[in-house]
């Protein structure tokens, strides 16, 4: 589910978030059930036309 979320949000194909979390990123998972996290690179571009680029510059100090 979170990469079919993360490739909605970030205009990517499922395949090339999932291509992407597997050689570049951290994958956590998370106490609660069914809680994950997964980080990975991606342009500015796509946080600000998924309406996430406040958060994003909050998280990461960008």
């Amino acid at each position: 589910m979170s990469s079919l979320l993360l490739s909605v949000l970030l205009g990517y194909a499922k395949v090339e978030v999932a291509n992407r979390a597997t050689l570049t990123v951290a994958i956590e998972i998370g106490r609660r059930a069914g809680m994950v996290t997964v980080t990975l690179p991606a342009p500015m571009e796509r946080p600000q036309k998924a309406g996430l680029a406040d958060v994003v510059r909050e998280q990461y100090g960008v």
